[in-house]
């Protein structure tokens, strides 16, 4: 998991040779971790290797037939290696099984922020970390929702979340610094 993490940091700063090692390392350490086989797939897109993207995402669902994000890397994948109708199948499919896309509840708990709709905004971003657990954006933005709803408690525990899911040296820094705020709010 760390060494998928890695490859995931990797790639967000553009060092697609760097991830490419971390990802093949995490998947020499454990073969069974599917998310590795993922971003796999997508460093061979970034890379320009569609066809063997395309491989690793057959691979991974193979294994995982209702992995929603290997499908929709799929449809990148066959549009890259001009197979639109298949790409287009596809993405039919996925969007019946997936009528609302990645980031769809955590924009509207965004909207419902700036509407200081707390309540509605807690809401969105406890589906969005129901979907991806490991995200700490969703955890961070949930525990500010519940802040605003004086739930200190769980806000302490999202933002907990938060600073470990963290990807970054940056993030982790500015997660703990605000659980540490948080620690100091007043229980009652």
């Amino acid at each position: 998991m760390f060494l998928n993490k890695r490859a995931a940091v990797s790639m967000a700063r553009g060092a697609i040779d760097d991830a490419y090692w971390y990802a093949r390392q995490a998947l020499l350490q454990d073969a069974h971790f599917l998310a590795a086989f993922n971003t796999l797939g997508v460093i061979y897109q970034r890379q320009g290797q569609p066809r063997w993207a395309l491989e690793v995402f057959q691979a991974l669902l193979e294994r995982e037939p209702e992995n929603l994000k290997a499908m929709g890397n799929l449809v990148g994948a066959l549009q890259a290696l001009g197979r639109a109708e298949e790409a287009a199948k596809l993405a039919a499919s996925l969007a019946k099984l997936e009528p609302f896309p990645p980031y769809h509840y955590f924009d509207a708990g965004q909207q419902a922020m700036r509407a200081q709709d707390y309540a509605g905004a807690r809401e969105m971003f406890a589906k969005e970390v129901a979907r991806q657990a490991y995200n700490p954006e969703f955890h961070f933005w949930l525990a500010q929702a519940d802040f605003r709803l004086g739930r200190l408690r769980e806000a302490r525990r999202h933002m907990e979340m938060a600073l470990q899911n963290s990807n970054t040296p940056r993030d982790h820094a500015i997660y703990a610094a605000k659980l540490d705020w948080l620690r100091g709010q007043n229980t009652h």
